[in-house]
């Protein structure tokens, strides 16, 4: 799984627990941070990806996939916000 998604050109992370416990070198490239960055991020930092009202979307669906709620999306796309300010959309 590893190998497959560093070498992926999508961006690829696992959140657990409100921390990112692994990202791939394309999620770091779309968003404009370092393995640094993102690896000292307190829980629920992540959310400073995501912009306007795509934030309360995202919030409550990364606690759904984590308790395991059956009533998540399973896909949708964001506005996110990178490193520089830049907005962007993600699917």
């Amino acid at each position: 799984y590893k190998s497959i998604t560093e070498q992926s050109i999508m961006g690829v992370c696992i959140l657990q627990d409100e921390v990112f416990k692994y990202t791939n070198k394309a999620i770091l490239d779309i968003y404009g941070y370092t393995f640094e960055d993102i690896n000292n991020w307190q829980p629920g930092e992540y959310l400073k990806l995501y912009a306007g009202e795509t934030l309360k979307m995202v919030s409550e669906q990364a606690h759904k996939k984590q308790i395991g709620d059956t009533s998540q999306l399973t896909h949708y796309n964001i506005c996110c916000k990178k490193k520089n300010g830049d907005l962007l959309w993600v699917d």
